[in-house]
C-alpha cells in the first residue's frame, strides 16, 4: 500500500507543478458595414465589400494551420465590432486570458482614419492622430469630426497591456490617410477597389478642415504611425506588427479581401511565398511576396495608389529568418543550413537592376593563388561582399578597413566595375584552403541606414553570428524608405543581390 501512494503522490505532484501550457488567443475583426457614417446626408456610401471575408478567413488560417483551436479565435464582424466591444474584448479576451509566454493575436480589417492629435503627443510635432474605426463609428464626413474611434493612443495603451506575451498585430486598414497635394478630395471607388480610409483629406475640426503649411505636411508624410513600438534590446517581448501599407499610403480593397490580407494567406497557406522551394515559408520570403503583390495591383490601379503601396513589417531583427509555415517546422530539428542559404532566404528577390560578380582569374583558382572579385552594377549604390570559405569561416570583405584608408566607403557606380581589391589597396586575397566557397554581393540604394552595420565589421575576421549580421541587415533592407516630398511616395527599398560559388582546387 505504500508503494502505491507513493506513486499516487508523485502522480499528483507532477500534474501540479507541471509547466502549463501554453495560451493562444486571437480577436479577429472584419468589418464591411459602416451604417452611423454619411456623405451628403447618405449613408453606406463608403462600406467596404472584403473586410469581413479579409476576417473569417484569417480566423479560418489561425484555426487550420496556426496552432490555434476554434476556442482560442473569437470573431467579431461588422455589428458585432462597436468601440466598446473592441475594448472589452482587447481586454478580457486577450489581455486577462493570457500570461507571459502565450500568443496573443489582434488582426482588424475596415477603415482606418486620421483625427486631430489633441494632446500634443505625436512624433516630430505631427498634429494626427492615426485611428482605426469600429462598427459604430459615426459623423458627416468632411464636415464634423468622427466619433467612437479607436484612437492611436488607445491602441498603444492596450498592448503595453500585453508585455511578455508573444503578440502579433495585423492592420489591413488605411490607419492614416494622406495629405499630399495630389489628393485634395475624397477618393471614390474604382474598379474593382475601393480605399480602406474615411480621411483622405486628412482630419475636419469644427467643420473645416485643417489648413497645412508645407511644413506641416512633409513631417505627417514620415509620421504616420498606428503603433510605436519600442525596441526590446533582446527581441523576446517586441511585439510583431505586420500593417498592409507605409506611412501615409492608401489600402486597397475589393469584393475577394484587402490586397495585404489576401496575399498573407495565399503566401502562407498555399505556399505561393517559398521562393526557393524548400517547403518552408520564412518572415523574409512572405514579406517579399506580399510587397510583390501589393506593387503589382497598386501599378495596375494607379489612380487609387498614387502614394504606393508597401506593405510593412515592425519586429524584432531575429524575426526576419523564423520559419511562419508551417507551423509546427518551429518545433522540429532545425535544418543545418550554411550561411550563404541563410543569406539568400533573407536577400534573393526579384532584382530592381541588374548585378554582375565575378570571381577572377575564375571559379576555379589554384590553391595558394591570388583572387580577385569584380562587381558590376547597373545602379549606383553601397556594395557589400560577404565570402563563405572553403574553411566554413564567413567573412566581410567589402567594405573593409584599407578600403576606408583610401577613401573608398562601399560605394559602386553605375556600369563601372569594381574590381576588390585593385593596385592601390595594399593587400591581396590568397586562396589557402581547398574546397567550395560562395561570394555574396549586396548593392542597396540608400547606404545610410547599413553603414553603422557593416562599420562593426571591417576587419576580415570570421564572424562569430553571421546570422545576427544578416538578420539586422535584412531588417533595414525590408524598412520602407519614405521622404518628405510631395512628389516622392513611399516605398520599399531597392537593391539587388547576388551568390557566385566557387571552388578552389
Amino acid at each position: 500500500m505504500r508503494i502505491v501512494t507513493g506513486a499516487l503522490l508523485f502522480i499528483a505532484v507532477m500534474l501540479f507543478h507541471s509547466p502549463a501550457r501554453a495560451e493562444n488567443r486571437a480577436l479577429v475583426i472584419g468589418i464591411n458595414a459602416y451604417p452611423q457614417i454619411t456623405e451628403n446626408g447618405v449613408s453606406g456610401v463608403r462600406d467596404l465589400n472584403g473586410a469581413v471575408k479579409d476576417a473569417e478567413r484569417f480566423a479560418k488560417f489561425l484555426i487550420g494551420n496556426f496552432g490555434f483551436a476554434a476556442g482560442q479565435v473569437k470573431l467579431l464582424i461588422d455589428a458585432q465590432a462597436t468601440r466598446r466591444a473592441i475594448e472589452r474584448e482587447f481586454q478580457d479576451w486577450l489581455i486577462d486570458g493570457t500570461g507571459p509566454g502565450d500568443r496573443a493575436v489582434f488582426f482588424f480589417a475596415g477603415h482606418g482614419l486620421q483625427v486631430k492629435d489633441v494632446n500634443g503627443d505625436e512624433p516630430n510635432n505631427d498634429r494626427f492622430d492615426e485611428a482605426l474605426a469600429p462598427a459604430d463609428t459615426a459623423g458627416e464626413l468632411g464636415r464634423e469630426p468622427l466619433r467612437n474611434v479607436i484612437l492611436d493612443d488607445d491602441l498603444n495603451q492596450w498592448v503595453a497591456r500585453l508585455k511578455d506575451r508573444k503578440l502579433m498585430v495585423f492592420v489591413d486598414a488605411c490607419h492614416a490617410g494622406t495629405i499630399t497635394r495630389a489628393l485634395s478630395s475624397a477618393i471614390p471607388a474604382r474598379g474593382k477597389y475601393r480605399v480602406r480610409t474615411l480621411t483622405p483629406r486628412g482630419p475636419v475640426t469644427r467643420g473645416i478642415q485643417l489648413s497645412l503649411s508645407d511644413a506641416v505636411r512633409a513631417r505627417h508624410k514620415v509620421s504616420t504611425r498606428l503603433l510605436e513600438i519600442v525596441a526590446d534590446p533582446q527581441g523576446e517581448s517586441e511585439p510583431v506588427v505586420w500593417t498592409a501599407t507605409a506611412s501615409a499610403q492608401l489600402a486597397l480593397d475589393s469584393a475577394s479581401g484587402g490586397v495585404f490580407t489576401q496575399s498573407f494567406l495565399d503566401g502562407l497557406a498555399d505556399k505561393k511565398a517559398d521562393s526557393n522551394g524548400d517547403g518552408e515559408v520564412t518572415v523574409a520570403e512572405l514579406l517579399r511576396y506580399v510587397r510583390e503583390v501589393s506593387e503589382s495591383e497598386c501599378l495596375a490601379n494607379s489612380f487609387l495608389c498614387r502614394s504606393g503601396l508597401t506593405p510593412t513589417l515592425e519586429a524584432s531583427d531575429a524575426y526576419y529568418g523564423e520559419v511562419l509555415f508551417p507551423y509546427d517546422a518551429t518545433d522540429k530539428a532545425p535544418q543545418k543550413l550554411a550561411v550563404a542559404e541563410k543569406a539568400e532566404s533573407y536577400f534573393a528577390h526579384n532584382n530592381d537592376f541588374g548585378l554582375s560578380v565575378e570571381i577572377l582569374p575564375g571559379p576555379h583558382p589554384k590553391l595558394g593563388s591570388e583572387v580577385k572579385f569584380r562587381v558590376k552594377s547597373d545602379s549606383e549604390g553601397y556594395l557589400i561582399l560577404f565570402d563563405e570559405g572553403p574553411d566554413g569561416a564567413f567573412r566581410q570583405i567589402f567594405p573593409n578597413s584599407y578600403a576606408r584608408m583610401h577613401g573608398k566607403r562601399g560605394l559602386i557606380r553605375a556600369y563601372a566595375p569594381l574590381t576588390i581589391p585593385d593596385a592601390y589597396y595594399g593587400f591581396a586575397f590568397t586562396a589557402d584552403t581547398k574546397g567550395p566557397g560562395t561570394l555574396i554581393a549586396l548593392v542597396v540604394e540608400d547606404a545610410a541606414r547599413l553603414e553603422t552595420i557593416v562599420s562593426q565589421h571591417l576587419d576580415f575576421s570570421a564572424l562569430k553570428d553571421p546570422d545576427k549580421l544578416l538578420s539586422a541587415l535584412a531588417r533595414e533592407l525590408y524598412r520602407p524608405l519614405e521622404t518628405e516630398e510631395d512628389d516622392k511616395p513611399n516605398r520599399r527599398l531597392k537593391w539587388a543581390y547576388k551568390a557566385v560559388k566557387y571552388v578552389v582546387e
